[in-house]
């Protein structure tokens, strides 16, 4: 079923990309979009992954999907929030990557304690550097170095 959606979303991308005659996309745009796509991939792979393995571990079927649906929140929003003071639908979004995260004495202390299992986080920063949206120096911004494609 997610491998459904997301083929939608590339061929429903792919086709605006081709019907837009101002910015005919370049073999770099193409590696990008694909890029990006089997980024997202990956990540829906792991939290489907989750699913699966709380609906094998768990013997009732109401832990089975309370289980993963609240780690799929603590990941999706918590974490985000928690990290970096951002708005939980900016932390989905590539472009936001080049906002600073707004500081402060808790998103210090926090930031670096719990931004290695931030999947969000750096879902959102690596889907930034692919699409190119990622300052030179994101290291300004108070983000991490993410490699770049």
């Amino acid at each position: 079923m997610l491998t459904w959606l997301l083929l939608c979303a590339a061929l429903t991308n792919a086709m605006t990309l081709l019907l837009l005659p101002a910015l005919p996309p370049t073999t770099e745009d193409w590696i990008a979009f694909l890029s990006f796509y089997a980024l997202s991939g990956l990540f829906l792979i792991v939290f489907g992954w989750v699913a699966m393995s709380c609906a094998s571990l768990f013997r009732s079927e109401t832990m089975g999907l309370l289980v993963p649906v609240t780690i799929w929140l603590t990941l999706t929003f918590v974490l985000p929030q928690i990290t970096s003071n951002i708005n939980p639908m900016a932390a989905l979004n590539p472009v936001k990557a080049m906002v600073p995260p707004p500081g402060g004495w808790f998103f210090a202390l926090t930031g670096p304690a719990f931004a290695p299992v931030s999947l969000t986080s750096t879902y959102r920063d690596l889907a930034a550097s692919i699409l190119g949206f990622a300052p030179a120096d994101s290291a300004a911004l108070g983000l991490p170095q993410v490699c770049r494609a």
